[in-house]
């Protein structure tokens, strides 16, 4: 290209027919196109290709429109070089840009001189266009931006992903690892640069993951997953789920595998232990060989039909499961007399299924003998406690009904007692058990609602940000609590486990590093609010006690003094450790709306027990915290002041009942 520049630049002047000519060539055999004006025509005349190129209408067009097709930045310059030309001072431009009637954006490299009038009354014009060289220019500007982007998408993916990440050579051995990979075996990224995976894995997993590396190296498969188990520094045991994919070249070299690694461990021991809850229920339920189970839905389709059941109705659980209601169970004449009393007594219609639960779905449960039908027809008398079954918003989900055959009149009242002995021992291991889940299920709904809020409080101030620096900022902090709501939901699989109190991991944990990890997940209401949290742990910086206790502990407090914090000023938060006379205390104080004690001081710590009309409020979290605090032979204490603050103050207690690991 500068070569047929510097071409065109040495035009024979001393020949006019020579210097025309000369430009019908030039614009016929380059992408360049010449033509000679007079400095004194208000027009100009264009060569008719470049007419065709620039989408106008007439080869002749004025000074003032072809100054117009100029691009504005570029406009100036050429009419400043225009004006040089005309005295003499020949003028190029490597880049001129010109908007088509279509607004096509066309490039040209420009030039002026003098023509070859001895009297310097003409100019030469040059225009070479350089467009598609300026599309593949940007084009590849765009290629390169998007393969930076691409790398740096990639590389935040990689680092701060929720799951481990691994680069992995064709031997197994680890190129690249990310943070969250080196948490869960424990080591740093320098010692598993030393490590193969064959190193971390259990020897009796070891054969099927080297089997489908060896597959995946042979074009076989493309990816593959599995559960396995590997060995952390410690030597702890961690199930994990694996997957991985091959990367190749362009030419179909192998380069190296992704491997993504999800720590699932906990996961695992909550499913053991829901597991072992399930089996005892059945094994209760099979035991009780003359007992009758039966749980129904609210309608009174029946779900359950224990062993019991089936020997005193002489159906098979299959038979009647999801096909019927109990109403086949049951004695018509019986059922009508029941249903006739019920209504006289409250007043309106009861039929059907309602006759039976009716009672129990008022007062929870009813105890009375019924006549019973078994499947040849014979009749026979039972006596039945109705139970209703209750969901974890109170409402009724089903009905439970336990009854034992108490026919002939001799043995009936024996027969009775023995049935009331019974019953109390099944509805007290039902009812433990049932206790169990229904505790779970309020400490993972309540632990959730602290990270849940903040990920609202965060989306909120990232919708109202102005600046890009200021979203990127909100964004990290979105990541942080993504990724503690990912651990909590890992950590609360442990609450069935530590239900059964024999269990719970006693380590030394560090306030201060408690406190930080919740003020992060707290960030956004912090930020919101204004709030101002101050930590003093000089008295006693380190306690021997539950780690997932003190974590749901101060998460608790700590979210309740922003929640309940008073509209008329900034929050302030305390967090201290404090010694008095030989005993430890935790104390958690604020400046918030505070608790009228006087009301509600024997309410404090009840279940579903509120003191404020917030709309999170679900007087589950002081329970809780109260339970978890006595768990370990506790206490908590409270002192507050309406519109003014309150203290809360754990006194601690060192449990010598369980063994220490010494972690922090």
């Amino acid at each position: 290209m500068q070569s047929r520049n510097e071409n065109l630049g040495e035009i024979e002047s001393s020949d006019p027919s020579y210097e025309v000519k000369a430009l019908e060539f030039i614009t016929e055999l380059f992408d360049t196109y010449a033509w000679e004006w007079k400095k004194d025509e208000k027009e100009i005349k264009l060569p008719s290709k470049l007419i065709e190129r620039l989408g106008l209408n007439e080869e002749t067009v004025s000074y003032e429109d072809f100054l117009s097709a100029i691009d504005p930045e570029y406009r100036s310059e050429f009419v400043n070089g225009l004006e040089n030309a005309k005295k003499g001072i020949p003028f190029s431009m490597d880049e001129l840009l010109f908007l088509s009637p279509k607004k096509t954006r066309l490039y040209f490299k420009a030039g002026i001189k003098p023509g070859p009038s001895k009297t310097e009354t003409s100019l030469i014009f040059l225009l070479q266009d350089i467009t598609s060289f300026r599309s593949d220019q940007e084009k590849g500007k765009k290629i390169e931006d998007s393969l930076h982007q691409s790398e740096l998408t990639f590389r935040g993916a990689f680092e701060n992903n929720g799951i481990g990440m691994a680069l992995v050579s064709d031997q197994g051995k680890w190129l690249k690892v990310n943070r969250k990979l080196c948490e869960i075996f424990g080591y740093t990224e320098e010692e598993l640069f030393t490590k193969t995976f064959q190193d971390l894995t259990h020897p009796d997993d070891l054969a099927k993951d080297l089997d489908s590396v060896q597959r995946m190296l042979r074009g076989e498969i493309d990816s593959y997953k599995m559960e396995k188990r590997y060995f952390r520094k410690n030597g702890d045991l961690i199930c994990a789920n694996l997957s991985v994919s091959l990367v190749r070249d362009q030419f179909g070299k192998f380069l190296y595998f992704v491997s993504q690694i999800e720590d699932i461990t906990q996961k695992k021991k909550a499913e053991e232990s829901l597991l072992s809850i399930n089996y005892e229920i059945r094994q209760i339920l099979e035991s009780a060989t003359h007992v009758s189970i039966i749980r129904t839905d609210p309608n009174g389709l029946i779900q359950l039909f224990s062993k019991g059941a089936e020997n005193l109705f002489g159906y098979k659980a299959e038979e009647v499961v999801g096909r019927h209601t109990t109403e086949i169970l049951h004695d018509l004449e019986d059922t009508d007399k029941r249903s006739k009393e019920l209504s006289l007594s409250l007043g309106r219609e009861i039929k059907g299924f309602n006759t039976y639960s009716e009672i129990a779905r008022r007062n929870t449960y009813e105890s009375r003998v019924w006549r019973y039908r078994r499947k040849d027809g014979s009749l026979f008398p039972m006596h039945l406690v109705l139970t209703a079954v209750r969901g974890q918003n109170a409402e009724i989900t089903g009905f439970l009904g336990i009854g034992t055959d108490v026919s002939g009149s001799v043995e009936y009242q024996e027969k009775l007692e023995e049935t009331k002995r019974q019953l109390e021992v099944l509805t007290e291991q039902l009812s433990r058990k049932n206790a169990q889940l229904l505790n779970y299920a309020h400490i993972t709904s309540h632990n959730l609602r602290a990270p849940t809020s903040n990920l609202i409080s965060l989306v909120e101030l990232i919708e109202e940000s102005q600046s890009e620096e200021e979203i990127l900022s909100l964004v990290s902090k979105f990541k942080t609590s993504v990724n503690y709501l990912q651990e909590t939901l890992n950590s609360l699989v442990e609450v069935l486990r530590i239900q059964e109190g024999n269990n719970r991991k006693i380590e030394t944990v560090r306030f201060r590093t408690i406190v930080e990890k919740i003020l992060k997940i707290l960030e956004g209401q912090i930020l919101e609010t204004h709030a101002d949290v101050r930590l003093d742990f000089s008295a006693l910086e380190e306690w021997q006690y539950d780690k997932i206790y003190m974590e749901s502990i101060l998460l608790n407090l700590i979210s309740n003094s922003i929640k309940y914090r008073s509209p008329d000023r900034t929050p302030k938060i305390h967090i201290k450790s404090q010694i008095l006379n030989g005993q430890a205390y935790l104390i958690v104080e604020d400046n918030g709306l505070g608790i009228d004690l006087k009301k509600y001081q024997n309410k404090l710590f009840g279940l579903h027990k509120t003191f404020h009309r917030h709309p999170d409020a679900k007087g589950v979290g002081l329970f809780l915290t109260k339970s978890q605090i006595e768990s370990l032979n506790g206490k908590i204490y409270v002192e507050s002041e309406l519109d003014k603050g309150t203290r809360m103050i754990i006194e601690l207690y060192k449990p010598k009942i369980f063994s220490h690991t010494g972690t922090d």
